[in-house]
């Protein structure tokens, strides 16, 4: 998919198959033992691939998708890349107390609101520390090396709570950092989500035609022919950035499982973009259970009945409604740069200015991993120890 003036698929420097065949070489250092497309394993047909990396400390089982096998077998590839280079971050690592940071008078990421409640980073012990810096602004900052890193087969911290919201890898840093902010951003729509329930997601149900977008057109009908049901919903917070939702179920059977409803999310500043990711991901999702080769997946799932908070999904409110949310227009041409500036520039002007970031390797591999945090942001689908933050207070307060 192009959109017009764009670079392919919102942003991507190279092909995908380019992305894939600059990886290859590199897949036994990173652990990747197997890739295999999952695609058949449903009926719907929208590609999905899996990379396995067997001697994981985190997911032994990565996903991607996309509207085409390269797409699909990249964003898989990528992922388990990004994974393995988390686990083992390829930076250079500070070795020395909190203190003696701020006592030298530089600045110092606090992971206070991923820590449980009452836990602190040891402010006299020496550990490891990662030199980032700020994304607006560029002012170093030094941030937890275990607050970065995807080891999950310890505890530190008393609980620290370490999840992949904020880790991505793209062709280049930019790109990287992109989707990183992009997964926080709709994170935090998630999180506020739940304070709306079904008070307004009626409301914020699209027309998946309204897109005009050949792509989600095709998206739709393989949906529709397979037998299924495809709702949208705008999700785009007051940040402005587009975020959208996709859910997918039978079109007449019965819903009366969790897993009868497979959702998927995007966020881009494209809102087309944004709804292909959610819908892939739907079909991803669906996929994911199907297989059940995901560590993250408890048995019990399969037998969970639907969530009451779930059900507004299943209520007919009429057509949809909702219009396409805004896009993001960067200024001048797009590029990975200028649409993370474009991007930046709406979360500023909300006082979301707070974004440390560690680079944490790839480059061996022709490619770039981050991670990033924001900390004004609410992140509740990926936080452990979340605890409400200034933005769930404000929408409550909406609600009233």
């Amino acid at each position: 998919m192009t959109l017009a003036g764009t670079l392919p698929l919102g942003g991507r420097i190279r092909e995908a198959s380019e992305t894939v065949r600059g990886l290859r070489p590199h897949l036994a250092d990173l652990g990747i033992s197997r890739l295999a497309c999952q695609t058949g394993l449903d009926r719907i047909g929208i590609p999905v691939w899996a990379a396995m990396r067997p001697n994981s400390l985190s997911l032994a089982v990565n996903q991607g998708k996309g509207t085409d096998d390269h797409a699909a077998r990249a964003s898989a590839l990528m992922e388990a890349a990004e994974f393995a280079i988390a686990e083992a971050p390829d930076a250079d690592v500070v070795i020395t107390a909190k203190a003696d940071l701020l006592a030298a008078g530089h600045r110092v990421f606090d992971p206070a609101r991923l820590l449980a409640e009452g836990a602190a980073i040891p402010a006299d012990e020496p550990i490891g520390w990662l030199a980032g810096r700020q994304l607006i602004g560029g002012e170093t900052v030094f941030i937890p090396l275990e607050a970065a890193r995807l080891d999950l087969t310890q505890e530190v911290y008393g609980g620290l709570s370490r999840s992949s919201n904020g880790l991505a890898s793209g062709n280049n840093e930019d790109e990287a950092v992109l989707h990183a902010l992009c997964e926080l951003v709709e994170r935090d729509a998630l999180t506020l989500l739940t304070f709306r329930a079904g008070r307004s997601i009626g409301a914020a149900r699209i027309d998946p035609a309204a897109f005009e977008s050949p792509a989600i057109d095709d998206l739709t009908r393989r949906i529709r022919e397979a037998g299924f049901k495809l709702d949208l919903f705008d999700l785009t917070t007051g940040l402005g950035i587009p975020v959208v939702q996709a859910t997918i179920r039978e079109a007449r059977g019965p819903v009366r499982l969790q897993l009868d409803l497979a959702a998927g999310v995007g966020c881009h500043p494209f809102a087309a973009v944004a709804a292909i990711r959610a819908i892939t991901e739907a079909a991803q999702t669906r996929i994911t259970n199907i297989a059940g080769a995901r560590d993250d997946i408890d048995p019990a799932e399969y037998d969970e009945p639907l969530r009451p908070g779930l059900r507004f999904y299943l209520e007919e409110a009429g057509p949809a409604r909702a219009p396409v949310p805004a896009s993001v227009r960067p200024e001048g041409a797009v590029s990975p740069r200028s649409l993370l500036d474009a991007v930046t520039e709406k979360l500023a002007r909300a006082g979301i200015t707070d974004l440390p970031l560690a680079v944490l390797g790839g480059a061996r591999q022709g490619i770039a991993v981050v991670k990033l945090f924001a900390p004004q942001l609410e992140d509740r689908p990926a936080n452990r120890n979340w605890r409400p933050g200034p933005r769930i207070a404000s929408a409550m307060m909406r609600l009233w």
